[in-house]
This record gives C-alpha cells, structure tokens and sequence, in this order.
C-alpha cells in the first residue's frame, strides 16, 4: 500500500479532475489524505478519500466572494491580482499545512494540480516528490511557440522565434509582481530567488501528467521530459442515471459544440450566452 496526499487548489476545475484518480486509488487499497478548500469535503470523502482543510486561503465558496476587490477590475489588472493574492499569497500557508499533515501522517507523494504553488517547493525542501497535473493547455514556454495566453498561433523560422523572445520578455514583466511575492517566500525558507512565471512552478515537479491529448498541443522540439500525456480521466457516473431524451443528439448524429468558461471565468455573460444567441439557429 502506498501513501498518497492530494493537495489542490480550492476551485472546482482542478479539485473534481482528479476525483476520479483518487477513486482509483482508494479502490485498489492505498490510503489517499487530500488538502483542499472546504466546499469539496463531500465529494472528496465520497470517492473514499480522507478530507483535510486548509487553515487558511479557502476560497471553494467562489473567488468574487473571498476577494471582492476582483468585482473592481477586469482583464488583466484582475488576472495580476489573481495570480497574486490567490496563487502566491497562500503558499506559505500551504507549506506549513502540509508540512503539519506529514508529521502526523508521513506520504509517499503528493499530488497536486499546476497551479498549487506549494507543492514542488514542498519537493524542493526535501518533501515527498511532487506529481503534478494540468487541465488545461500546456502552458510551458518554448523558444518555437508565443508565450500561453496571448492566442497567437507559432510562427515558423527565425522571425518566429525573435517574436516569442520577446513577447517572453513582455509576459515575465507581467508576472513581475507574482514573481517578487513567490520568490519572498523562498528566501524566508531559505530557498534560492528565480524567475519563473506562473506556468513555470510546475517543471521541477517529478512527474507532470498532462489531463490531455499531444494533438491538442503545438507542436514543441522541448517538450520537458517529466511530460505525459494521459488523457482526461473519467468520472464515475451515478447510480441510476438514465440518458436524457435529448441524449440521441451526443452521440453523432448532429454536430456538438462545447463551450467550457473555466474555474475563475463564471459571468454565464461572457462566453456561454453569447455562445446559445450566436449558435441558435
């Protein structure tokens, strides 16, 4: 039997996409403790696993609700507070939670979504090796693609790769400030500075699997080599369900269009009503 601690970020996006491995694990007799915001202690517990709460930072009742202040910005003054106040500013805390479970409950490794910052410097001071996982695309930086986020598509030669060093250089002055925060806690931890992005924490993780296809991805001559493509794991679905009489349309007999808004993207204004009004008819 092997110990695993699960440690994700307090949204829906990251915490219901490894539901389903916990499952799995539990299933085949491993004892899996998992660290995350308090509105998932039911769906953790129901797949078996043992539900442990952050002590501070729990933002599961919604990020407009525990930051109001995101209601006062848009775009990207309000992704830089994001990335600030709820990325960078908890990963003390979760250091120090984390590090609390393991004393009592010692693991084999923990397991935690791309954006859980604590994680990998949890490896980094001589924890439990790191398994990340990504839900979304693969945001690494590479010399052959634009920086994730911009929506530019790769440019070929060397025109193209003079473009993506410096649209890099524009988006690391962007994350300046999450930077400045991150790397504050690593000197108070005795860590040395670095000057990654957000997409970046991850790459010191021992294992990367990536909630995806390669096709889904650019092609890329550096993918890391902790990178593996898994696929999106798949939920069990409930007890006595029955398809429902529009289930016929699903399965190829008319053309599906899925519109997903993401975890902090939840204004049905911005993507999903535009989408019904413009594909109605």
């Amino acid at each position: 039997m092997s110990r695993f601690l699960f440690a994700t970020m307090p949204l829906p996006g990251p915490t219901h996409a490894a539901l389903p491995i916990a499952r799995l694990l539990v299933q085949r007799g491993h004892s899996v403790r998992w660290y995350t915001g308090a509105a998932f202690a039911d769906a953790v517990t129901a797949v078996g696993a043992t539900f442990v709460p952050m002590s501070e930072g729990d933002y599961s009742v919604g990020l407009d609700d525990s930051l109001p202040e995101r209601r006062q910005h848009t775009g990207r003054r309000q992704a830089r507070l994001d990335m600030v106040r709820a990325f960078a500013w908890p990963v003390r805390t979760q250091i120090a939670d984390l590090r609390r479970i393991l004393d009592i409950h010692p693991a084999d490794i923990v397991v935690g979504d791309a954006g859980f910052i604590g994680g990998p410097l949890l490896q980094e001071l001589g924890g439990p090796p790191f398994a990340a996982f990504g839900t979304g695309a693969l945001g690494f930086p590479s010399p052959d693609l634009a920086p994730f986020g911009l929506g530019l598509q790769p440019a070929r030669g060397a025109l193209g790769r003079a473009r993506n060093r410096v649209l890099e250089r524009v988006m690391r002055r962007r994350f300046a400030p999450m930077t400045a925060e991150i790397n504050a806690i690593r000197t108070e931890l005795g860590l040395a500075p670095h000057d990654r992005t957000f997409f970046e924490f991850p790459l010191p993780a021992s294992l990367y699997l990536q909630f995806s296809a390669p096709g889904f991805e650019y092609p890329r001559r550096d993918l890391p080599g902790n990178v593996r493509f898994v696929g999106p794991p798949r939920p069990q679905i409930s007890p006595g369900w029955r398809e429902p009489p529009w289930w016929f349309g699903v399965r190829g007999e008319r053309r599906i269009v899925l519109v997903a808004q993401g975890t902090a993207a939840t204004d049905m204004g911005q993507l999903i009503e535009p989408a019904l009004a413009g594909l109605a008819d």
